[in-house]
């Protein structure tokens, strides 16, 4: 088969010289190996475009990768800074939750204690022969003995007047 195709493509040679040499018109076959030729030359230039367009691609592409993984690394710096400010501040908010529960701790023994006092000298108003010339003390002593919240500065101040005006007065 290989000779077969020789001998057929150095038949066509051979047209295709003697024909240009004598100055005749051109062979068929020569007209079609020269469109073979200029279809192989922009097939080639086709290829190379389509190459240098893929080469392009894959260097933007490979660029894109590497502004996304810098901009990955940045973010988790930014992340694991974020984490430990978090935890930093998780610590201080133990401590000072810490900090509040002991001083409420205080202030709680004091409201009981607040209460309790409120209480008594309520029941000792009651019966005093002092209210009749002091009425109203009651209402807020009897407030103070059944509040949930801590009483404020001037509320121990009023309670604190009320014992010693109850004191003075019997």
């Amino acid at each position: 088969m290989r000779t077969a195709l020789a001998s057929l493509l150095l038949g066509a040679l051979a047209m295709v010289e003697v024909p240009a040499a004598l100055g005749q018109a051109p062979n068929p076959l020569d007209e079609l190996l020269a469109k073979t030729r200029l279809a192989a030359q922009a097939q080639t230039q086709i290829n190379q475009e389509r190459e240098q367009e893929f080469v392009q691609n894959r260097d933007r592409q490979r660029q894109l990768l590497a502004d996304a993984r810098a901009e990955l690394a940045a973010e988790e710096r930014v992340s694991d800074q974020r984490k430990a400010q978090f935890d930093e501040n998780e610590k201080q908010l133990a401590d000072l939750e810490t900090v509040l529960n002991e001083r409420m701790g205080n202030l709680g023994e004091m409201f009981g204690f607040v209460r309790q006092v409120a209480n008594d000298l309520k029941g000792k108003l009651d019966n005093s022969i002092t209210s009749a010339q002091f009425p109203g003390r009651s209402e807020f002593l009897s407030d103070l003995a059944q509040r949930k919240d801590l009483p404020t500065i001037l509320e121990l101040r009023k309670l604190w007047f009320e014992l010693q005006q109850e004191l003075t007065e019997q």
